[in-house]
């Protein structure tokens, strides 16, 4: 089962207006997942307010005490809260490892004009509760076991209780709700050729990060030479992180060219192959219409609307072997 907002809620409005939420959900009894795309957020002060808030037991109108909560802290910084307040967390109860993940974003990355995609899943199988980031992992919590794990609201701009509510505007793309856990990437796992298609992304990616990784590095001996070594370790911390954003205002002009050749490539590689899968499964269509198989051009065509919507670090995304 799935849930997306109604036209017109793709653009939310914080504190003026009706912010978009979702109460009663019953078709949430154990694991699930809760995906959607974000950007263009305009909030006057965001220390201490919630992007989004999940709760269960139906406890909106009491207290934001057994929600789990997308929320900036006193920093900008944005955490993914497990215990929000005290030692409660989800589902009634003490539960799960630590309180809260880092998502490695900040107030900055979501002011920006480009798509964030995030992807929250509880696994009651696997007893872990774990937060994705354009497809990435951004930190998973394990020892999860809510007493009462049912998903029964959601909200953006506010936490339950009407408290750390946000007032601006945020652009909301793609809200889904699955009754299951289902990370990024497994929902393409068995379209037709993806295998195939993935181990063509990931290998000319290989490819292309340690060309930009080599570059780095060559100019990284620069600055030893210079005995810089506050610039060599900036440069470093790209080494070892290369596909995160390069923010550090303080890099050599060369350096933030390289990045952003290195972004500007990454992506025009990754749309040739996502055109060039989607040309394949046309062709496939094409021979399912010759042969008048109506059941199997009706599922294609569903693939081919998946792939046109789906950025390739999503739709190629490696997955973990179960």
């Amino acid at each position: 089962m799935t849930f997306t907002y109604k036209p017109g809620d793709d653009y939310a409005s914080f504190g003026a207006g009706t912010i978009p939420f979702h109460t009663k959900l019953t078709d949430f009894p154990a694991s699930f997942t809760v995906s959607f795309d974000v950007k263009s957020l305009s909030c006057a002060n965001l220390n201490g307010k919630t992007l989004l808030s999940l709760y269960s037991n139906n406890n909106y109108y009491s207290s934001d005490t057994h929600s789990l909560q997308l929320q900036f802290n006193d920093q900008g910084k944005l955490y993914f809260y497990n215990m929000i307040n005290g030692a409660v967390s989800f589902g009634g109860e003490e539960t799960g490892n630590v309180k809260s993940i880092d998502t490695g974003l900040t107030s900055h990355d979501l002011q920006s004009d480009k798509w964030i995609k995030f992807c929250i899943v509880s696994d009651l199988s696997a007893h872990t509760l774990s937060i994705y980031v354009n497809g990435s992992m951004a930190g998973s919590i394990t020892n999860w076991n809510p007493k009462h794990p049912a998903l029964t609201g959601a909200q953006f701009g506010q936490a339950f209780g009407k408290v750390h509510t946000m007032s601006g505007t945020i652009k909301i793309n793609n809200v889904n709700f699955y009754n299951d856990a289902v990370p990024p990437g497994s929902l393409f796992a068995d379209m037709p050729l993806m295998p195939e298609f993935s181990k063509m992304f990931h290998s000319r990616s290989d490819i292309l990060r340690n060309k930009y990784i080599a570059s780095l590095q060559k100019i990284q001996q620069k600055y030893v030479k210079k005995q810089d070594f506050a610039t060599v370790t900036l440069i470093q911390n790209i080494v070892k992180s290369p596909d995160s954003p390069v923010k550090e205002e303080k890099l050599p002009r060369e350096v933030l060219r390289l990045a952003t050749a290195y972004t500007i490539q990454k992506e025009q590689l990754g749309e040739q192959i996502k055109q060039a899968y989607l040309k394949t499964i046309l062709q496939q269509q094409a021979q399912y219409a010759q042969k008048k198989q109506f059941d199997k051009i009706a599922e294609i065509q569903k693939i081919i609307k998946t792939i046109e919507q789906t950025y390739p670090s999503e739709l190629f995304m490696k997955t973990d072997k179960k």
